[in-house]
């Protein structure tokens, strides 16, 4: 009898455990994350759902999540307001994304529609490839109004190319700072524009031994590309297209003195600018010369009114292949101040 009973059980449970995959499975057929998010629906730990969409079914956005064991967290949380790649359910039932080696950003929650703020969402994803020890955050075609921060090592920022436009309401498009040693990270293929007010595109504060490649800066940029010295050395740039920028394309500085640098560009188009903006700016606010260590190579700085190129209190700075036009009565297409071993060859500086 005892067995004939527990046989029963056994086979109630698994009926149940049946009924709940086949639920999981019906349910997948149907849900959107946000409906995942809002649900509140039991499953079995371990139970994965394939959802058709984001906010709505085909925006891109679907994506496979898996059940955790964890649970009694708040419920209704998305990843953006847990500040990962984990959301919880109407239950308070914490589901993981299931991913590899990179996280589409669309499904963590991202727009992309030129009206939302997705800054939280870009920086749960990149949270989440942190502590996974490195990987990329995939950026769609679309718009947002996104400030992003990345301040992980291992971790790249890849975008569709043009298409994919980083345009917040003000501030900086793309911060990336405090990461000695960024072993390999890509930042590439993506747009940063001043079209909803950015101030300032790209700000690399602290950034080591990377590449950042296929970028393009639009639509009136007060700074477009602003690199602080002071912290950042040995990482490359590739193919940068900056188009009208309103005070500077680039922005080298330097305030420690101290004897570090090493920053490459190859291919490098700064074009259209704003009366007074000046191309490129390196220099150095300390009391002594400050080596950059900055080569340049296929460089276009086309139609300035003020210095095409300006070079002040450093050395240790290569050129080749550069062609800077304008009309600049009172400056010099370049125009140096105290500096020391700057090689240039191949330059051609015209009106």
């Amino acid at each position: 009898i005892l067995a004939d009973a527990v046989t029963a059980q056994v086979a109630a449970e698994a009926a149940e455990t049946g009924a709940v995959a086949a639920e999981a499975t019906l349910l997948a057929e149907k849900l959107t994350t946000v409906q995942l998010i809002a649900l509140s629906n039991s499953f079995a730990v371990g139970s994965v759902i394939d959802t058709l969409g984001y906010t709505s079914n085909g925006d891109g956005g679907g994506a496979q999540w898996v059940k955790s064991g964890i649970s009694g967290s708040t419920p209704s949380q998305s990843p953006a307001q847990l500040g990962g790649a984990v959301l919880s359910d109407g239950s308070g039932d914490v589901w993981a994304l299931v991913w590899s080696s990179e996280l589409n950003v669309l499904s963590l929650g991202a727009k992309y529609d030129n009206a939302t703020d997705d800054s939280a969402v870009h920086n749960a994803g990149l949270s989440s490839l942190s502590a996974a020890g490195g990987g990329v955050l995939r950026l769609p075609s679309g718009t947002t109004r996104a400030n992003i921060v990345n301040t992980f090592d291992k971790v790249g920022i890849i975008g569709e190319g043009r298409s994919t436009v980083i345009a917040p309401l003000s501030g900086v498009g793309l911060q990336v700072n405090g990461i000695s040693g960024g072993f390999g990270s890509l930042i590439h293929n993506f747009t940063i524009s001043g079209v909803n007010g950015a101030i300032k595109g790209l700000f690399v504060d602290g950034f080591s031994r990377g590449k950042f490649g296929d970028l393009w800066f639009t639509d009136g940029i007060d700074i477009c590309l602003h690199i602080d010295g002071d912290g950042s050395t040995e990482f490359t740039f590739e193919n940068v297209y900056i188009h009208n920028p309103l005070s500077r394309g680039v922005l080298y500085s330097r305030t420690d003195g101290v004897d570090t640098g090493g920053v490459y560009f190859d291919t490098l188009h700064i074009t259209g600018p704003a009366a007074g903006a000046k191309g490129i700016e390196v220099t150095s606010s300390h009391t002594s010369r400050t080596r950059a260590f900055m080569f340049m190579n296929k460089v276009v700085l086309d139609n300035f009114t003020e210095e095409a190129m300006l070079l002040e209190n450093v050395e240790s700075f290569f050129i080749a292949q550069m062609w800077a036009t304008g009309t600049a009565p009172s400056f010099g297409m370049l125009t140096t101040k105290d500096i020391k071993d700057c090689f240039i060859e191949q330059a051609w500086l015209q009106n």
